[in-house]
């Protein structure tokens, strides 16, 4: 028994390795602006310096409830969504277009995500 114990407890650990957060494919990239509760002001991401020059500005309604992850994929309280502000975020809304979970991701993320869904 210990020796089966013994075998899995290595394989265990390593899972942790592989584990990659995967963003899923219903979020909004957006830039995240600015933010006074429960209003949050965006800017829409796009990679191109010409998607720079012709931002749109995009206001949403925060969720009381809302769960944000930082690029450790962690959660962090509401509170601290102050200290992401100008950095690329994916955003879900509910049926009734308010925000109900935010991502902060890193610039890498941010890219992929926007290349895999123009690939789409």
């Amino acid at each position: 028994m210990k020796q089966r114990l013994l075998m899995i407890f290595p394989l265990f650990l390593c899972s942790f390795c592989w584990a990659q957060r995967v963003i899923p494919a219903d979020m909004h990239i957006l830039h995240l602006q600015k933010v006074q509760f429960p209003i949050a002001e965006f800017t829409d991401y796009s990679g191109s310096w010409l998607g720079h020059l012709l931002r749109k500005k995009i206001v949403g309604q925060i969720d009381d409830d809302v769960r944000i992850r930082n690029q450790q994929n962690r959660f962090v309280v509401r509170s601290k969504l102050l200290s992401y502000l100008k950095n690329p975020v994916a955003v879900h809304y509910d049926a009734n277009g308010v925000i109900t979970e935010i991502w902060i991701l890193t610039d890498e993320e941010a890219s992929s995500y926007s290349h895999r869904i123009a690939a789409e």
